[in-house]
């Protein structure tokens, strides 16, 4: 049996980054998938399609699903508001890394192009070896567990608010002691018992 290949490269065809993306999309079992505010349009414009297939495949159990990070202001609302519709889970965060990043269980794609206004990406490094993937998937994770979700980010745009990062930092850590503590009352019961 040969084994897998493991290597890392620059795509610089506008085109054939777009099929890339779209044979990864298909091939995932799980996306986590950062964007910066251009970006999320950029995939909406360009992938909405595609990752409706995967979004149907997680509602039968085929697949994990799709989660986004992002900067969620009144240029991406609806495209956010079309992949929450179709069941992608989103989280805004207020301070992104400098690169558009997604990453899947087998590949990790980057760049660092803004695609301001939904701009098609010019270069794309592609890896699928598995430290960047591993890597990635960990950044993706730290930022995903400091995100609001995007339900409240867009409640918050569409009354004129400014989202309160800190106060929603707050309410996380609420959540995670309110957490602890009925995990340490569920196991005193069950000692009681």
């Amino acid at each position: 049996m040969q084994g897998e290949h493991y290597g890392t490269k620059v795509i610089e065809n506008p085109e054939k980054i777009i099929e890339n993306i779209k044979e990864w999309i298909l091939d995932s079992n799980e996306l986590y998938v950062c964007l910066s505010s251009g970006g999320m349009q950029f995939s909406y414009d360009y992938f909405f399609q595609t990752s409706r297939k995967v979004l149907d495949k997680c509602r039968r159990g085929e697949h994990k699903g799709i989660r986004f990070i992002t900067y969620i202001d009144k240029d991406n609302i609806d495209a956010v508001k079309n992949y929450l519709d179709a069941g992608a889970k989103i989280k805004h965060v207020k301070n992104l890394p400098p690169m558009s990043t997604c990453v899947s269980e087998k590949k990790a794609l980057t760049t660092l192009e803004k695609m301001e206004g939904g701009k098609v990406v010019q270069s794309t490094l592609v890896s699928n070896d598995i430290a960047y993937v591993k890597y990635f998937i960990g950044i993706f994770n730290e930022l995903w567990d400091k995100g609001i979700d995007a339900i409240e980010r867009i409640e918050d745009i569409e009354e004129g608010r400014e989202t309160n990062d800190e106060l929603a930092d707050a309410r996380q850590y609420v959540n995670l002691v309110l957490e602890e503590v009925s995990s340490m009352k569920n196991k005193t019961a069950k000692q009681e018992q």
